[in-house]
């Protein structure tokens, strides 16, 4: 008979110190801001993906049409640095909206190299819809959140994305 590659199954007193360890590494890990950072964003971005998918947009390209249509006379640049994105990222994401319809580019009077964005009547269509679900989005999301606790955790945010990576 051929002898056994695989260790012996644990016992429970092993499986009892197998479990207080991992309890003690999960204390460790959920004190790492970036850890509970990105828990909270994996939670997040499921939730979206899970109720927005039908909007055929992803969170940027919401973003983006939210910031054309509310600040006229944008261009990629301005993007990029809102986004803290690279350009290719940003032109990606512009160039899929303008097929969609959704953006166009504005006449530049000034500057034939600068071309503004404009948010085209589907795209506005296309913006509304998605508020509304975001809406019912944030709720799910800040449910279990006082609003002062969350006011809090978004300024917290807002200082860490403000620092930007040197």
């Amino acid at each position: 008979m051929a002898e056994s590659l695989t260790e012996d199954p644990p016992t429970h007193g092993d499986r009892i110190g197998i479990l207080s360890r991992q309890s003690e590494v999960l204390a460790e890990l959920q004190a790492i801001v970036g850890f509970q950072v990105s828990l909270a964003h994996n939670m997040i971005r499921r939730d979206f993906d899970r109720n927005c998918s039908e909007l055929g947009l992803t969170q940027k390209q919401i973003a983006i049409l939210w910031v054309v249509e509310h600040c006229p006379n944008t261009v990629q640049t301005d993007l990029v640095e809102m986004f803290q994105s690279d350009r290719s990222t940003i032109s990606n994401l512009v160039r899929r909206l303008k097929s969609a319809g959704h953006v166009d580019f504005r006449d530049s009077r000034d500057d034939g190299r600068v071309v503004p964005l404009k948010i085209t009547s589907a795209g506005a269509s296309k913006l509304r819809e998605a508020k509304k679900l975001i809406e019912a989005h944030e709720g799910r999301v800040a449910y279990h959140l006082a609003p002062a606790d969350k006011d809090v955790l978004v300024r917290a945010l807002g200082r860490i994305h403000r620092l930007r990576a040197s």
